[in-house]
């Protein structure tokens, strides 16, 4: 007689968990480190007759010191409009109220609708105005941009121990 066949449990293999394979370490992204911006100072030969006029630009940080004479006043104008990229002028300031140095302004400006800041003489001269753009056009030009906003600071009232920094990054300041 044969033995009976015993039913047997059905084999089960044991279940292994997988041996995690180590994922690469999740790496943030260095952030690119912030470049310096250079101070570049320009200092612009007037071409129609002697006169003042100097940009200086750090980054989005522009700023004009005089203008000339309303003969050069396109020629800095284009200079103006070529490194003002943000359409804001920063600073403006008109060293004194000679043609030489304000007769451009008018011109020099007119493409740019935001001054954000004004120094000057502070008070107004009768000195050469540089012809129908001169002094009595920057006296206007002044009193539009500070009525649009710009703030005003008369260097004359500070001339007695008074001081005033203008900060325009942490690395810029005047």
């Amino acid at each position: 007689v044969e033995p009976t066949p015993v039913p047997s449990e059905p084999t089960v293999e044991p279940t292994v968990e997988p041996t995690p394979v180590p994922s690469e370490p999740t790496v943030e992204p260095t952030p690119e480190p912030e470049v310096e911006k250079p101070l570049e100072i320009y200092i612009l030969e007037m071409c129609g007759i002697y006169g003042d006029s100097i940009y200086l630009k750090q980054g989005d940080v522009d700023i004009l010191i005089d203008a000339g004479w309303d003969t050069d006043g396109e020629y800095v104008r284009d200079f103006v409009d070529a490194y003002c990229e943000d359409g804001t002028l920063d600073l403006l300031v008109a060293t004194h109220p000679h043609g030489d140095h304000v007769g451009g302004m008018s011109l020099a400006l007119s493409n740019v609708e935001n001054v954000a800041n004004i120094i000057d003489y502070g008070m107004f001269a009768t000195a050469p105005s540089g012809g129908e753009n001169g002094l009595g056009a920057y006296e206007r030009l002044k009193k539009e941009y500070i009525e649009g906003g710009a703030k005003y600071t008369a260097a004359y009232n500070a001339v007695n121990g008074g001081e005033k920094v203008l900060s325009f990054n942490e690395d810029f300041s005047v």
